[in-house]
């Protein structure tokens, strides 16, 4: 503005059209500054009815802040729908997580994730020493390897594929061991393969997890007492395309198991605990050690929701004259463990039991 009203004195001649253009800018920037007050006096209230929303639909006051500053465009009417496909939330995160290029700053987003995670009952494991969602771990190339260690966050578990997202970058090639360190807890590091290596846009890596290098698929998950009466199926090419099905999360009606041929070669049985790791049994049938069969396990509603590959691990005879086998689940990939960990918890009837007992 000074320089225009510098212009006028030198200038009489066109002190009119100087005048104009000064008065335009003074117009023009108070409707600018009125936009960006109305933006922002919008962006504050959907924000604040989104924060009062997910309070009211029982998320913590921090929680509920977090969820808002991701979640504000949707409005509160979108809350409903964001809590109820929790995947919809992690995935979002996941991708807000991976534009920040500051560590510290992406540190403390996936404090607040994790956090959000925790209240949705959403952050859980069930492979002893497995990071949980947004768990801050350092990815390195192995005891002998010279290379800079890097900081991730994990976001997401898929079968025997661990996605992560780091604000650095990625020093290693496709098809690389590496191993990742918990950060939060002391735990031998994971061994994976480097599948997908992060690109400019989307800082997400994808490694594939090594269970026998990393020693999961020997620790055993905590058993569960209860007392089902079930079937186990002969192993045929219809019941192991019906695991596939299930391993989805999907259940299936109880008609599904009356359509396969084995159907009528099924054996009754009783569970006497169970984990995601298998299960005691008590059958009326003799079995030997190394026999298989698939399990079939149902919601109290009578829906199929896994049905787990079994291996005889042990067989005696009680006194009753029944036969009391031990079992372990057989190629347990993630998703389907998850399945019969939540299955586990649900049926159990009393306290767990030790592996021991």
């Amino acid at each position: 503005m000074a320089v225009l009203d510098t212009l006028i004195n030198l200038f009489p001649g066109v002190a009119a059209s100087l005048q104009f253009v000064r008065d335009l800018s003074v117009l023009g920037g108070a409707v600018l500054l009125t936009g960006i007050g109305l933006a922002w006096l919008k962006h504050a209230q959907l924000r604040h009815s989104v924060t009062l929303e997910a309070r009211r639909r029982g998320l913590t006051e921090l929680s509920a802040e977090f969820l808002a500053s991701i979640a504000w465009r949707e409005g509160p009417e979108a809350v409903h729908h964001l809590l109820r496909s929790t995947n919809s939330i992690r995935a979002r995160m996941a991708r807000e997580l991976g534009a920040f290029r500051d560590q510290q700053v992406a540190s403390r987003f996936a404090v607040q994730a994790a956090r959000l995670m925790d209240e949705l009952k959403m952050r859980k494991s069930t492979l002893e020493g497995m990071p949980l969602l947004f768990e801050k771990v350092l990815i390195s190339g192995g005891p002998t390897d010279r290379t800079p260690s890097v900081y991730a966050f994990l976001v997401e578990v898929e079968e025997d594929d661990l996605r992560l997202v780091s604000p650095g970058l990625c020093p290693w090639e496709e098809g690389r061991e590496m191993h990742i360190q918990r950060t939060e807890t002391c735990a031998e590091p994971l061994v994976v393969t480097l599948k997908l290596r992060p690109i400019r846009s989307n800082r997400e890596w994808v490694a594939s997890l090594d269970f026998r290098a990393s020693g999961l698929d020997s620790r055993r998950a905590t058993r569960r007492r209860c007392h089902i009466q079930t079937w186990t199926l002969p192993t045929t090419a219809g019941a192991y395309t019906l695991r596939g099905r299930l391993q989805s999360g999907l259940p299936l009606k109880p008609e599904t198991l009356e359509g396969l041929k084995a159907w009528p070669r099924r054996q009754a049985v009783v569970i006497e605990d169970i984990s995601c790791d298998g299960a005691r049994l008590v059958v009326k049938h003799d079995r030997r050690r190394g026999d298989h069969f698939y399990l079939a396990l149902s919601t109290a509603d009578g829906f199929l929701v896994a049905l787990p590959l079994a291996e005889v691990v042990s067989a005696r005879q009680n006194e009753t004259g029944s036969f009391v086998l031990n079992t372990r689940f057989c190629a347990v990939r993630l998703r389907e463990r998850n399945l019969l960990a939540d299955h586990a918890q649900q049926a159990a009837t009393s306290t767990a039991v030790t592996p021991d007992s």
